[in-house]
């Protein structure tokens, strides 16, 4: 993003560590700056790597999926909602496809806050694979509620959801109240979560999990559940030594019960243009 800043003389307040001063919106509606930015995309993905002897796009045995922005628009009061679809369409489009494998998802990077999962055009956009859904809430009931409608919607759809990003600041034992009930929660509905991050030593001032302590040990707990849920997803590119159980005849809601509380507007059919 830097060399954006700089290339297009975008406001920035990084030097004083003002973030409120960074003004980001010209790299998002720009279509000089937009086209640009596809250019890289693609070139990341044709990037040949001479100890794998292959495109970067092309890595299916290591990447799990590709996304275009970590948490892209993040904080803007006016978002463009078809920013991600168009995108994951640069780096899908001929004659570039050639240089990305086709078991490769493109997945969205994410968003800032809950609602920012539930855009329409995320789940209508054919080159999109993959929802991600990112979160520092700590409201397990909240986030239950919006995974299961974007689960939902992403069914209806083909695609996939995943709750890509959480964490807490805090000791173990705060990260262990906090956390585990939003693991629990993604584990209801067989969404699969992939926590904000693995480290070694532990650091209660950031939002990373430790290696080690009742966390961990609740988190490997956690995991097992996990393995063991029959799911509405398959996730073909990750390799298993058991093959995934999935839920047959799975209309528009994740668990029998769950049926008649999901929202009508959850079910119905999107038709939003991109």
């Amino acid at each position: 993003m830097d060399a954006y800043v700089t290339k297009y003389n975008l406001p920035s307040g990084c030097c004083k560590c003002i973030t409120a001063n960074n003004q980001v919106d010209r790299f998002y509606t720009d279509p000089e700056i937009q086209a640009k930015f596809d250019e890289r995309l693609v070139h990341i993905l044709q990037h040949w790597n001479p100890h794998f002897k292959k495109p970067w796009g092309h890595l299916h045995e290591v990447v799990a999926s590709f996304s275009p922005e970590n948490e892209a628009q993040g904080h803007l009061w006016s978002v463009d909602k078809g920013w991600w679809c168009r995108r994951a369409q640069a780096m899908k489009a001929l004659p570039f496809a050639a240089n990305m494998h086709p078991s490769i998802p493109v997945s969205t990077g994410g968003s800032i806050d809950l609602a920012d999962a539930l855009y329409q055009q995320l789940y209508v956009c054919p080159a999109i694979d993959v929802v991600d859904i990112h979160t520092y809430s700590t409201d397990a009931c909240d986030i239950n509620k919006i995974a299961r409608i974007s689960a939902t919607w992403a069914l209806g759809q083909g695609k996939r959801v995943r709750l890509q990003e959480f964490g807490y600041k805090g000791p173990d034992s705060q990260k262990t109240n906090k956390l585990i009930p939003i693991i629990s929660a993604a584990n209801e509905l067989a969404v699969p979560f992939m926590p904000w991050e693995l480290l070694r030593p532990e650091n209660g001032k950031d939002y990373e999990f430790w290696v080690e302590g009742d966390l961990w040990h609740q988190l490997a707990l956690q995991s097992e559940v996990a393995q063991k849920k029959v799911s509405a997803f398959s996730w073909p590119e990750l390799p298993s030594s058991q093959p995934p159980q999935l839920l047959a005849n799975w209309l528009l809601c994740l668990v029998p019960v769950s049926c008649r509380e999901v929202p009508v507007q959850a079910a119905a059919a999107l038709r939003v243009p991109v």
